[in-house]
């Protein structure tokens, strides 16, 4: 199958692929959002996937990687339906029978085995009958020796020695003491924390070269200047690097096994192991924050 077939069909597969998955979300009343969130897939892909969209999206291996995520979250055997997806198949050489040491055998060879057989038959069939006359020399009884019997030892008694006994001490009673009630405290209202936005690094004009190493294995999504880049599961020992004029925007699955160095800085990792963060790294300076004013704490 040709480049260009095997485009035309992987289209056709993945548009119904597509939109089997978008009449089933629909029917479960769930949007674009929710799928993301619950996948963590970015919503122009789902979008890509239910459209049939090939060139919003990587390689054909990470194609069926989504669609199995997309699939298993609404239900579906996401294996099964990802199979379905085509792919370039790996050709193995065959091997014929007629090459195989067994075919290469020649009746000649085959003589001196079979004569090589009949003699060592018959050698051990000579073995054999020599072993069966040969007489069975008799075994005389050998003498049965009666052990002497060892002196018994008659133990001498310990002495008994009488301790002589301890006065008891009687024991007073402790005096029960009452805990006196602790006052109780009502504590005051704390006031509301609101959530940080995700953590922005500043460069301040300058382009933005970034490279991740990863230490373990994670999914990772990236965009360069607002514009998809990658997005897919790396194993352990990868390195990627990317370049922008404006920004980078990086999110992980497992934050703590992805180091990030920019523009040649020591390595340091997105967050804890496990944590899904969010690094976005800007070269436009941003305004400075207006600080919220403080709740005011009113004594009960």
């Amino acid at each position: 199958m040709g480049n260009t077939d095997l485009k035309k069909l992987q289209a056709e597969k993945l548009s119904e692929i597509g939109s089997r998955l978008s009449e089933s979300r629909l029917e479960q009343l769930l949007t674009l959002e929710q799928v993301a969130s619950k996948t963590m897939m970015q919503t122009k892909t789902l979008k890509a996937i239910e459209s049939g969209d090939l060139s919003q999206l990587p390689e054909s291996i990470y194609i069926r990687g989504f669609i199995s995520r997309y699939a298993s979250a609404l239900g579906f055997d996401g294996t099964k339906l990802a199979d379905e997806f085509p792919v370039e198949p790996t050709l193995e050489p065959s091997i014929a029978w007629n090459d195989t040491p067994v075919a290469q055998l020649r009746p000649l060879h085959l003589y001196w085995l079979y004569a090589a057989v009949i003699t060592l038959a018959i050698s051990a069939l000579s073995y054999f009958l020599q072993q069966s006359t040969s007489p069975i020399a008799s075994l005389s009884p050998s003498p049965v020796v009666t052990p002497s019997p060892s002196p018994s030892v008659t133990p001498s008694p310990s002495p008994v020695i009488n301790s002589s006994p301890f006065p008891v001490a009687s024991l007073s009673p402790s005096p029960v003491v009452t805990p006196s009630p602790s006052p109780l405290v009502t504590p005051s209202p704390s006031p509301s924390v609101t959530p940080s936005p995700s953590p922005t690094l500043n460069l301040s004009g300058q382009p933005i070269q970034v490279n991740l190493t990863f230490k373990g294995q994670a999914w990772i999504s990236v965009e360069v200047d607002n514009k998809f880049a990658f997005e897919g599961i790396l194993p352990e020992g990868t390195q990627r690097n990317w370049k922008a004029n404006r920004e980078i925007l990086l999110r992980s699955g497992n934050a703590g096994a992805v180091l990030v160095s920019v523009n040649g800085g020591v390595p340091k990792p997105m967050g804890e192991p496990g944590a899904v963060e969010e690094l976005k790294l800007s070269s436009q300076p941003t305004p400075p924050a207006t600080p919220s004013p403080r709740p005011t704490l009113t004594p009960r």
